[in-house]
C-alpha cells in the first residue's frame, strides 16, 4: 500500500518561485477544501506529474512551467510502500528525475523510459491510467469505469489484482501465434514452391525417358541403314571382282603383244634389207656370181608377201593393243571403285561397331535418369 507523506512544488503552473507543501500526516485523512482556483487541480496535477510525468488535467507539458519566471519547475513527493521510504523529484528547465530509496538515489545510468517504468512496475504498481481511475477521482477528467475502453479496464484489473503477467504472457503468446503463422505461411509457400518443381520435375523425367528411347530409335534406324549399305556395298564389291576376272590380266597380255610386235617389227626390217638388197644388186656378194632375173623376180614377190603378212600380223597387234589398253583403264577403274567400296565397308563397319556401343550404353547406362528420380523423391518428402 502506498502511504503518501509530502506533496511540494514550485514554479508549477501559476505558483511562484517559493514551494508549496501539503503534509499528508498531519491526520489520518486530508481534506482540501477551496473556491475556484486555488489550486486544488493543481495539487493534483503535481501529483501526477512527479509520479507519471504528465499532470492530470489535458495540459501541455512546456505549460506547465510558471509564464513568468519560465524556470525552475521542481515537484517533490515522499511517500511509504511497506518499509521503504521513497522520494522522488521531478523538474523542468532542467530537467531531471531521481528516484531516493530509503535516503539514498537509485543509480542514474538507465534511460529515463526505463526509470519511469520501473517506478510504475516496481514501485508504485500502478500505470497513469490506474492511477487516475483508482486513486485519483477527479470530476475534470474522470470516466466512470464501465465507460473506459475494454483495454483500459483489463489494466486497472490488472493493477489491483498485480496480475499484469497475464496480460504480458497473452502479448508473447500472440507474438509465438504471428511467428507461427509466418512460419506456416512460408512453409505453405515453399509447399507450393516444391509442388511446381515436382511437376516440372516429373515433366522432365518424362523428357529424358521419351529422349533416351528416341535417341535409342535413331541410333537403331541409322544402324539399319548401315548395315544396309554394308550388305550393298558388299555386293559391288563381288560384282567388281568378278569384271576383274573376267578381265584378266590386261599387263600381262599388254607385255606379250609387245614382245609379238618388236618380234614382227624386226623381221619387217630383215625382209626389207633383203628386197632392197635384190633390188639393187645383181651379182651374188659371196660368189660373185649373177643373179638371175627370174630369181629375183621371185624373191621380191616372196618377200613382198611376206612382208604383207608381217604387217598384217602387226596391225592385228595393234588392234589388239588398243582393246587391252581400254580393258587395262577399265580393269584400273575398277581397281580403284573396289578399294573405294572396301574403304567406305571398313568406315561403315567403324560406325557400325561405334553406334552398337553408344546403344548398349544407353540402354544400361540410366545415371542421369536415377539421379533425377532421386530429385523427384526428395522434392515428394
Amino acid at each position: 500500500m502506498i502511504t503518501f507523506k509530502t506533496l511540494k512544488w514550485k514554479n508549477f503552473l501559476s505558483t511562484g518561485n517559493a514551494f508549496t507543501e501539503i503534509d499528508f500526516t498531519r491526520s489520518t485523512s486530508t481534506l482540501i477544501v477551496g473556491e475556484n482556483g486555488s489550486g486544488k487541480s493543481t495539487m493534483l496535477d503535481a501529483l501526477c506529474f512527479v509520479l507519471f510525468n504528465k499532470p492530470f488535467r489535458a495540459i501541455n507539458k512546456p505549460q506547465l512551467v510558471n509564464a513568468v519566471n519560465d524556470k525552475a519547475l521542481e515537484v517533490e513527493i515522499e511517500f511509504a510502500v511497506g518499509t521503504n521510504e521513497y522520494k522522488i523529484r521531478r523538474g523542468i528547465k532542467p530537467n531531471y528525475f531521481e528516484i531516493y530509496c530509503n535516503a539514498k538515489m537509485i543509480d542514474q545510468d538507465a534511460a529515463l523510459r526505463d526509470m519511469q517504468k520501473y517506478l510504475e512496475e516496481a514501485i508504485l504498481k500502478l500505470n497513469y491510467k490506474s492511477f487516475t481511475q483508482i486513486v485519483i477521482l477527479g470530476s475534470a477528467s474522470f470516466t466512470p469505469f464501465m465507460q473506459l475502453p475494454l483495454g483500459s479496464r483489463r489494466e486497472i484489473i490488472e493493477d489491483i489484482l498485480d496480475i499484469q503477467i497475464f496480460t504480458v504472457m497473452n502479448v508473447v503468446l500472440k507474438e509465438k501465434i504471428n511467428k507461427l503463422k509466418d512460419t506456416i505461411r512460408d512453409i505453405e509457400s515453399e509447399v507450393e514452391i516444391s509442388k511446381s518443381k515436382t511437376i516440372l520435375q516429373q515433366k522432365y523425367l518424362s523428357t529424358l525417358e521419351n529422349d533416351k528411347q528416341t535417341k535409342i530409335a535413331d541410333m537403331q534406324g541409322q544402324i539399319n541403314a548401315i548395315e544396309d549399305s554394308i550388305k550393298t556395298f558388299e555386293e559391288q564389291a563381288t560384282t567388281t571382282v568378278t569384271a576383274k576376272d573376267l578381265l584378266g590380266n590386261p599387263k600381262e597380255r599388254i607385255k606379250k603383244l609387245r614382245n609379238f610386235r618388236d618380234q614382227f617389227t624386226t623381221q619387217i626390217t630383215k625382209v626389207r634389207k633383203e628386197l632392197d638388197f635384190y633390188e639393187k644388186h645383181n651379182d651374188c656378194p659371196t660368189c660373185k656370181q649373177g643373179i638371175s632375173h627370174d630369181f629375183k623376180a621371185e624373191i621380191k614377190i616372196e618377200r613382198h608377201r611376206k612382208i604383207g603378212e608381217l604387217q598384217e600380223a602387226n596391225k592385228k597387234i595393234e588392234n589388239e593393243f588398243t582393246q587391252l589398253n581400254d580393258a587395262l583403264e577399265k580393269f584400273v577403274d575398277l581397281s580403284d571403285q573396289l578399294v573405294d567400296i572396301n574403304n567406305e565397308i571398313i568406315t561403315n563397319q567403324k560406325f557400325l561397331t561405334k553406334l552398337n556401343a553408344e546403344i548398349s550404353h544407353a540402354k544400361v547406362n540410366v545415371a542421369d535418369i536415377t539421379e533425377e528420380k532421386d530429385k523427384l523423391k526428395a522434392l515428394a518428402k
